[in-house]
């Protein structure tokens, strides 16, 4: 009998079994993706870091090198296990050609290499440890995120006037330097093809390489390392800098995607608890003759919950070939640079665990909504009133509308009930979801950003390698006499060692005026004479400093104490940096102009010209050397963001639609009582758009209002680990807060007119 029953039941409401089954078929498919976004980003993370070993500290050097003198020192020390000496050789810019273009206007600094023998590896995209052969280069994956090169691509290096061809044969992932933010990059090569570009006279620079002991500080060997003297001629990098750079590009991605995909589970769990509300109150009579009729309620409850778990179980099913897909092109950035993760338990288990999930949850919103009619009499709920909820609808009477229609009135009133706080909330969250990723990949396209790359608002940035014989203050003096410069800054880097808690350990300074393009300053100001100095976020918060503390630093021969005369905002470097004005002779690092061009002039073409009259120099626009340094983060969140639009107004179109037909069904009643008391087809529809067109007000203003105060929020957290707590939310006011919200509310107002189609006389 009830097995005739149930299938009875499901003949009887064929369109709201197809409703709730597409709708168990979002949240599935949502669920499992995101469990198996979240496995895969933390799998593929930790499967990168142990296959490739990246070192714990590795020191830069441009010059000459007594490789045995550092290998005796190491065995000296207790606290390394480990040290290797990599040969690198960089390409000048305007020597690279990758599939015929020429690199010369690339701020990017490649260098020859060949595999590594002992760890720090270079992997591909199944985590194998890269092996070129003669005649090919496999390329860092940022060329191939950026697209830049392709597979099978020609690599060409012209170099001493001869020509060599290399053929693209992979690329490569890199621990240390994977980042688009790093604007280093190494080129693996065979080694007889490196043999050959060492031999035409290409410069060697080197990265000597530690592991460091478990019990051990890496603060400590640093210490050792600068103490000893040893070849330094460049920036010292450790294992918690790479992690915190990773995050900055690769991860925020992942991060972006998995809080995505979280939130749409909430939208759908939520949604999935509505139509189960929906459903059985829509069951109400038939529930209520059973119990009149001496059903028992453990039966009532076992039938119900079979009849959904079918239900969920074919939803299921469809969400689970769905969520494959979904997944496959939300990880593609992610992935790009970590790898694919292995097939292990902890990456396979999640997803299959939760498409088991989605069935329990089910069953369990459909026992404890039964639960709640076990005390209600047969009598009551034949009636209705054992599941009547108290609205808000009783505030408002239709004697007070004196400027709008009674139709428009009944439909602003209905949308204030209880019921519809649930659309609200999934369209608050929707609106939150579309808003706040377009307005971060704005912010990272915006002008104004690279203020927290330590560079200052200017027009144009110009770089000169340290050791590369050009006099850096002849060339100043020649761009301060250009006429089409309005102002120009010369700002030279140096390795200094500032004391610490833990001893001494090397700061890097960037020393000159740095009051003609100020940076963002959470506290205090850029120094102004010898005896001050600012440093970043990151690196006042390990010394402990605050503005007006006294701090001391030495070049190695001299020391001297200066006060910190602020605190900046700086996500290079790991966010330990300083600024500072006073002279040193310390090993220069890196030198490099700002400049900005007078009203009229052109930067593209001024940029161009400058590059044509320096050719030794690199000269890039600063806003093309933050879409450089940012583009690879830039292009795999726009990914991300297209998904999350479409997932949005996706979940809008379909929240929308699926409500207005619980709802149609809910009050079928009250639609045929228009009917006949002459109220027209096109006036009930318009009653039902001003109701959900308020709902999608309200919702839409709540999730803009989040998406501008919470993302801020947000970004500032993110941020604030690699040095920038006080960055700024920088979103395209139109796109963001009118075009955007205007879209939702037009995705609603077409489902409620498609799904008023349902509206027809009982």
């Amino acid at each position: 009998m009830w097995r005739q029953i149930l299938i009875g039941d499901f003949r009887r409401s064929i369109p709201l079994s197809i409703t709730l089954t597409l709708l168990i078929a979002v949240a599935a498919t949502l669920v499992i993706s995101g469990t198996a976004m979240t496995s895969q980003t933390f799998g593929a993370v930790s499967a990168m870091w142990n296959k490739a070993q990246p070192p714990d500290l590795m020191q830069m050097h441009a010059g000459p090198l007594d490789e045995q003198g550092i290998y005796d020192w190491a065995q000296s020390q207790s606290g390394i296990d480990d040290v290797q000496i990599i040969r690198t050789l960089p390409i000048p810019p305007d020597g690279l050609w990758l599939a015929g273009t020429s690199q010369s206007d690339s701020v990017l600094e490649p260098a020859l290499v060949t595999p590594s023998e002992k760890f720090d590896f270079l992997l591909t995209e199944t985590g194998q440890r890269v092996q070129p052969e003669p005649g090919e280069v496999i390329l860092p994956v940022h060329y191939s995120a950026v697209g830049t090169a392709d597979l099978g691509d020609e690599m060409l290096v012209a170099i001493a006037g001869e020509e060599k061809r290399l053929r693209v044969a992979g690329f490569a992932r890199d621990m240390q330097m994977n980042p688009s933010m790093v604007t280093s990059k190494r080129l693996v090569v065979h080694p007889e093809d490196f043999e050959y570009f060492a031999n035409k006279g290409l410069e060697s620079e080197y990265l000597i390489e530690f592991m460091v002991a478990d019990d051990a500080s890496i603060s400590t060997i640093q210490d050792a390392y600068t103490q000893a003297q040893l070849p330094a001629q460049g920036v010292a990098i450790d294992a918690a800098v790479l992690k915190l750079m990773n995050a900055l590009t690769t991860l925020i991605t992942a991060v972006l995607a998995l809080c995505i995909a979280l939130l749409l589970v909430c939208i759908a769990v939520l949604a999935l608890r509505f139509a189960f509300i929906t459903s059985i109150v829509n069951d109400i009579q038939h529930i209520g003759t059973l119990k009149a009729i001496g059903a028992p309620g453990r039966a009532i409850k076992r039938m119900y919950i079979m009849k959904y778990l079918v239900l969920s179980v074919i939803g299921t099913l469809i969400g689970a070939v769905a969520a494959v897909g979904l997944t496959r092109l939300a990880m593609k950035p992610v992935l790009l640079y970590l790898g694919k993760p292995s097939q292990s338990f902890t990456t396979v288990a999640p997803p299959i665990v939760a498409a088991f999930v989605v069935p329990l949850i089910v069953a369990a919103f459909c026992w404890l909504l039964l639960r709640r009619l076990d005390h209600v009499s047969p009598t009551e709920v034949l009636a209705g009133s054992g599941t009547e909820r108290r609205t808000w609808r009783r505030q408002f009477r239709l004697g007070n509308s004196r400027m709008l229609p009674a139709n428009i009135w009944l439909g602003l009133t209905a949308a204030t009930e209880k019921s519809h706080a649930l659309l609200v909330a999934v369209i608050a969250v929707a609106t939150f979801l579309l808003v706040f990723p377009v307005s971060l990949l704005a912010t990272f396209n915006n002008a104004n950003f690279s203020t927290y790359l330590g560079i200052g608002k200017s027009d144009i940035r110009i770089d000169v390698r340290a050791g590369s014989g050009v006099d850096f203050s002849e060339l100043s003096a020649e761009i301060q006499t250009d006429e089409d410069i309005a102002e120009s800054v010369s700002l030279v880097t140096n390795r200094l060692q500032v004391l610490g808690s833990e001893g001494w350990e090397n700061i890097v300074v960037e020393r000159g005026d740095h009051s003609v393009f100020p940076l963002n300053y959470t506290s205090g100001v850029a120094p102004t004479t010898e005896t001050e100095i600012a440093v970043s976020v990151n690196q006042a918060q390990e010394l402990e400093a605050v503005v007006g503390q006294e701090i001391q630093i030495t070049d190695g021969t001299d020391k001297r104490n200066v006060r910190v005369s602020g605190i900046y905002q700086d996500i290079t470097n790991g966010g330990r940096t300083a600024k500072a004005t006073f002279a040193t002779d310390a090993p220069t690092l890196w030198q490099v102009m700002y400049v900005t061009v007078k009203p009229g002039v052109d930067i593209a073409a001024k940029t161009q010209a400058l590059s044509e009259e320096f050719p030794f120099a690199t000269i890039t626009d600063v806003a093309d050397y933050t879409r450089q340094t940012l583009g690879a983060t830039t292009g795999q969140i726009s990914i991300i963001v297209a998904l999350s639009a479409g997932a949005a107004l996706g979940l809008v179109f379909l929240m929308t639609v699926l409500f207005l037909i619980l709802v149609f069904a809910q009050e079928r009643g009250q639609i045929s009582t228009l009917y006949m008391i002459g109220a027209s087809r096109r006036t009930i529809i318009g009653q039902y758009l001003a109701r959900f067109f308020t709902v999608g007000i309200i919702g839409i203003g709540i999730g803009v209002i989040v998406a501008a105060f919470g993302g801020t929020a947000l970004l500032s957290s993110a941020l604030g680990l690699v040095g920038a707590p006080g960055v700024q939310l920088l979103p395209n006011p139109v796109i963001s807060y009118i075009l955007l919200p205007a879209l939702v509310l037009g995705v609603m107002v077409v489902a409620t007119l498609i799904a008023a189609k349902k509206i027809t006389p009982a």
